[in-house]
């Protein structure tokens, strides 16, 4: 009983009196029991409820898997029988046309051939193109079309227009044509956004009518001007679907009104109340039913938002998937109450035969024995079900089983403890139907709610986590850090933004709460003085700490932040507090505030002001503790996501709510109110706001068993109800019966798990991997750059990247302990766009990092990557401005400098200072500082600004692999294209780096390379000898290219410098994300098919012919 918790503090006071009664040691009973509840009903029952939900969602994923690969077997196949009778033309048209749709329904503009080419060459040996989610006319809703074009262009250059439902090309009502001019009237009347608003304004006043009805008296004037007001709005529904039949169609033919079925509900809301309005009496039964079927008017919202409409076909999809579970559950209920028929059935009656008579008790006369039943039996299979459905329910089952313990023979009277073995029964049931089936039922609605919250992006290629990560990155907005320049102000501000202050405040609120504690019913008139005193004490304290940040941050950078506001109504309330209560101690003897104006008697009750709100203040200083730590931050952050979230199925509880109401008002309403009985003035029918109440009651499960009895037939009527002579005992219904289950099993077992669902789907970084980014790592990114960018301008200098960054702890950050050189090549991974004035912007810095932490599109081709993620953010978030998107994700076309460009160069900068230092320590070498120093400056900005293209692909990471490679190359030397090459495909370094630009090439085959050019390398050859390895056969390809890279930069003289040749060679490996090995074997590649054709070894050349060929 206390592990179901069912009426368990009952039990916890009976064992509190039987050691002594609530003082000590007596109170202390109250910690076992409260464990045992705290164990057995929050953690034992939810890890029955957490096995279930694991095994279904691993289950569903193991289901799912199953499918696709049976889906994808059988695609391969027709797929291989629709190519086996095509020629290979046939095929590669295919193969095009195939791809270009692929292309389309990603969203993706069809810009690179080479895909479609490389598709074609792989056809005779073709896999499955796509996954099955790929094919266009999958999703339900139409994405707006993105128009193609040779040459992808920026997607603030694409005008994107929202779909209208076109008018079919059928007739209407045999009458009005696809081109008549009064349909197409009707037609841009019903898709006119204001038309749309004004039908759910009307559908929300003609629910509030609904609700504002009174059920007892159906000639009330209320009910009279209702009347009026459900004409009007019968009216404009009935030419809302008018308007839409003519527009449509009625049923004939497809896309008509009728074939829809939220129209069809519309339909016949407003057939029910055009029906209704011709009818009087309230007294026959059809009128009842059709005042009742008015109540479905909330429902014709729900096509009309697009948010409640998915809510609510999740909730149909959760109640076709628990199909089965409904069905085996009902099973076992059918087996278990037949097995209590056969144990229980005409045994659960008591009887009494002595009548005392009234006011002589010492009177009695006896009688025949009346047998009055239990309200749950099991006489029959129907009670039997009934009443285990109250036991699955946990209510009421206590007294259900100790009935059944009691019961004797048939006609005779319950013997105490008579059958205690019965009790195996009820544990039973409640193991294999309460703790288990109905945790799989209950899992089973949470896993469908979340797979249905995912179905919607099952094309984005995100997940969660990464969709949650960008839309922060998107959303988020820098925020504004004060620091004042007045130095007086300026100490005031450094000691408020102290810890050692955060501490002190801290401290400050522990002990306020202790002396909230302190108090007590009936103190002693000491420590009711000095819990005034010491608030007095703390309301100043946290007045001075108030007007301390006022004079730090101004009003302005005060009042920005929401938990400085809530402090200031904390502070203002506490003081409003104690001014009333000083004013009411010094009026005590007239009888305080309360008797200013006189009173009569002056008691207790009147010698003081009721206060009390204001006293709420002093409690309310607690949840200032919620903004002192992270953990907690986070639980609260993640708290208000939750609630965020959760809208529409709020939107949708509160429709249900009122449905129920409503339906309760017009059949329970007449019902009596008595006390001492379920029905009374606190718990009944009669007006919305009481039906709502109860509602809710039984949504909680508390007593809602006891609410049904007492609604069924044969209650007393109300007074004031138009019942007919002989009929006041015929109030209430056996449809009461249905009414509560229905709504029990929709709110406790469907509706509000969605909100668990909700709450699991935003708590699940509780049980996250802490090593993977998330959304609550990127608030420390916000407040770490406003120290940076106080002004919230949202952009810093690119220097102070590096610095944040390694503030930042990881995942989303580099860390303190990262080194400096470790932060810039990570710097260049992330290829941060770099604004002309030598900044970066939030928003973007932001995005990289996101994106780089969680490998967003960061492979293969670095610019088709970019334009999928443009088109994947474009499909998700709709109202992403064009500006933004193009800030974090530069088009193509935009020849933009990003953050890792810079980096690279300085670690070739860095490179270059290394060397020079180690030429001077070690080689005595100091080359002459202005031509070199000039020589060297210039091929570095040359490396910086010629190489921005090549660059970006190299940092991309868009490398083949060895067969691609030398595939590629094959084709480039077949093509006589390598001279555009150059060393793009040694990792797409380019521009600058290319060791000649093709120019260079013509002009040095012409015979006009300088003199200068032979002597470096001429120089650098007589070098190698010293460079190689001990062994060494000849030239490595690295060693051959990497002087020219350096010559080509601008630094001829140090191309001779095998050390510097080797440190260039491992930092270009690092940069293009090679292996020394890989970097080789590319090297070797690369001057295979430029040397093809009968080149010499680049090792022995002897002219100045062969130098120029070699080169």
């Amino acid at each position: 009983q206390i592990l179901t918790g069912e009426d368990w503090n009952s039990v916890m006071y009976d064992g509190i009196m039987a050691h002594g009664g609530p003082a000590m040691p007596g109170i202390l009973v109250s910690i076992y029991f409260i464990i045992l509840f705290i164990c057995g009903n929050y953690i034992l029952l939810n890890v029955f409820l957490a096995i279930a939900v694991d095994n279904l969602a691993e289950a569903e994923s193991l289901t799912s898997a199953q499918k696709e690969k049976a889906e994808e077997k059988k695609r391969k196949k027709l797929l291989r029988s629709n190519l086996s009778d095509r020629g290979d033309e046939d095929k590669s048209t295919l193969a095009k046309k195939l791809a270009e749709q692929r292309a389309k329904t990603e969203g993706i503009p069809t810009t690179a051939k080479l895909k479609v080419d490389e598709f074609e060459s792989n056809v005779n040996e073709i896999k499955d193109p796509f996954p099955p989610a790929d094919f266009p006319g999958d999703d339900e809703e139409e994405e707006p079309e993105i128009p193609t074009s040779p040459r992808p262009r920026p997607m603030a250059d694409l005008q994107l227009k929202e779909t209208v439902v076109p008018m079919p090309e059928a007739s209407s009502f045999f009458i009005f044509g696809p081109q008549n001019k009064f349909r197409k009237l009707c037609h841009r009347i019903i898709n006119a956004t204001t038309f749309t608003n004004i039908i759910l304004l009307f559908i929300l006043l003609s629910s509030i009518s609904l609700a504002a009805e009174d059920p007892i008296d159906p000639m009330s004037f209320r009910n009279q001007v209702l009347a009026y007001a459900d004409i009007v709005f019968t009216s404009v529904f009935t030419a809302e679907i008018v308007l839409k039949m003519t527009t449509y169609g009625a049923f004939l033919h497809k896309g008509s009104f009728c074939r829809n079925s939220f129209n069809i509900l519309d339909l016949i809301v407003v057939g029910v109340s055009l029906l209704s309005m011709g009818m009087e009496s309230s007294a026959i039964s059809v009128v009842k039913i059709l005042r009742v079927l008015r109540v479905l008017r909330p429902l014709r919202a729900i096509n009309r938002a697009k948010g409640l409409k998915h809510v609510v076909q999740c909730v149909f999809v959760a109640i076709k998937t628990i199909g089965n579970i409904v069905l085996v559950t009902m099973l076992l209920d059918f087996m278990f109450a037949c097995i209590g028929v056969q144990l229980f059935k005409s045994l659960q009656k008591e009887g009494t035969y002595i009548h005392y008579q009234e006011k002589a008790l010492h009177e009695m006369e006896m009688r025949q024995r009346q047998w009055i039943n239990s309200d749950f039996n099991f006489d029959n299979i129907l009670n039997g079900m009934l009443a285990l459905f109250t036991v699955s329910t946990f209510e009421g089952w206590p007294k259900l089983l100790y009935t059944a313990i009691d019961s004797n023979m048939e006609n005779r009277g319950p013997v105490y403890n008579n059958r205690t073995e019965i009790s195996i029964f009820f544990i039973v049931y409640l193991i294999l139907i309460a703790f288990f089936m109905m945790n799989i039922f209950v899992g089973f609605v949470i896993v469908t709610f979340q797979e249905q919250g995912e179905q919607e992006y099952k094309n984005c290629e995100l997940d969660k986590n990464q969709r949650q990560c960008v839309q922060y990155a998107l959303k988020a907005r820098p925020l504004r850090c004060y620091i004042p320049k007045n130095p007086y102000q300026y100490k005031v501000w450094y000691i408020v933004t102290s810890c050692y202050f955060e501490y002190l405040m801290f401290l400050l609120i522990m002990l306020n709460t202790m002396c909230l504690g302190m108090q007590h019913c009936n103190q002693s008139e000491h420590i009711t003085h000095l819990s005034d005193m010491l608030n007095v004490i703390f309301t100043v304290l946290f007045t001075v700490e108030m007007i301390l940040k006022l004079g730090a941050f101004k009003a302005k950078g005060y009042f920005g932040d929401p938990w400085n506001v809530f402090d200031f109504v904390i502070v203002v309330g506490s003081i409003v507090d104690v001014i009333l209560s000083e004013i009411d101690a010094a009026l005590a003897a007239q009888g305080g505030l309360y008797c200013l104006t006189g009173c009569a008697v002056i008691d207790s009750e009147n010698m003081s002001v009721s206060i009390t709100l204001f006293r709420l203040f002093r409690v309310m200083r607690l949840v200032k503790l919620l903004n002192r730590f992270e953990g907690i931050r986070n639980l609260l952050w993640t708290f208000i996501k939750s609630f965020q979230a959760l809208p529409y199925v709020a939107l949708l509880i509160v429709m249900l709510f009122f449905i129920y109401a409503v339906i309760g008002m017009q059949v329970f309403g007449k019902i009596a109110l008595i006390d001492g009985t379920v029905i009374n003035r606190n718990n009944n029918f009669q007006t919305f706001p009481q039906a709502v109440l109860v509602l809710f009651r039984c949504a909680t499960g508390e007593g809602w068993q006891e609410v049904m009895l007492g609604c069924l037939y044969g209650q007393r009527c109300d007074p004031k109800s138009d019942y007919l002579p002989g009929e006041e005992y015929t109030c209430g219904a056996g449809f009461a019966v249905i009414y509560f289950m229905s709504f029990y099993m929709l709110c406790a077992f469907l509706i509000i798990n969605l909100f668990v669902a909700v709450i699991m789907d935003n708590f699940d970084y509780l049980t996250h991997d802490w090593s993977i980014l998330g959304p609550h790592h990127l608030d420390e990114f916000k407040k770490i750059w406003a120290e940076y960018d106080p002004e919230a301008t949202g952009r810093i200098k690119h220097l102070d990247v590096v610095t944040l960054l390694r503030r930042i702890q990881p995942p989303l950050g580099f860390g303190k302990f990262c080194p400096h050189r470790v932060a810039c090549k990570r710097l260049i991974s992330m290829n941060m766009p770099l604004n002309s004035d030598g900044t970066v912007t939030f928003n973007a810095t932001l995005f990289a990092l996101v994106r780089t932490a969680l490998r967003i599109k960061t492979e293969g081709n670095f610019q088709q990557a970019n334009e999928e993620l443009r088109a994947i953010i474009k499909k998700i978030w709709k109202r992403t401005s064009m500006k933004l998107l193009d800030q974090v994700i530069p088009p193509i076309g935009d020849d933009e400098v990003t953050v890792g460009k810079f980096y690279a160069t300085f670690l070739i900068q860095e490179h270059f200072r290394k060397f020079m230092k180690r030429q001077e320590e070690y080689y005595g070498y100091r080359p002459a500082k202005n031509k070199t120093t000039n020589e060297i400056q210039a091929g570095l900005r040359s490396i910086e600004d010629e190489a921005a293209p090549e660059l970006q692909r190299a940092i991309s990471g868009d490398l083949l692999n060895e067969e691609e490679m030398d595939r590629a190359m094959d084709e480039a030397a077949e093509d006589a294209i390598y001279r555009n090459w150059g060393l793009s495909k040694l990792g797409r370094v380019t521009g600058s780096f290319r060791p000649f630009s093709e120019q260079s090439g013509r002009r040095l085959k012409r015979g006009s390379i300088s003199n200068d050019s032979q002597e470096t390398v001429m120089r650098f050859l007589a070098v190698l000898s010293i460079c190689l390895p001990v062994g060494s056969k000849g030239v490595t390809p690295p060693h051959f290219l990497f002087p020219q890279v350096l010559q080509a930069g601008g630094v001829a003289l140090l191309a001779v410098d095998c050390s510097f040749v080797g440190v260039t060679k491992a930092e270009m490996a690092a940069a293009l994300h090679l292996s020394l090995d890989q970097l080789e074997r590319r090297a070797a590649a690369l001057l295979n098919a430029r040397a093809r054709g009968g080149a010499k070894s680049p090792a022995t050349p002897t002219n100045s012919d062969e130098i120029q060929n070699l080169v």
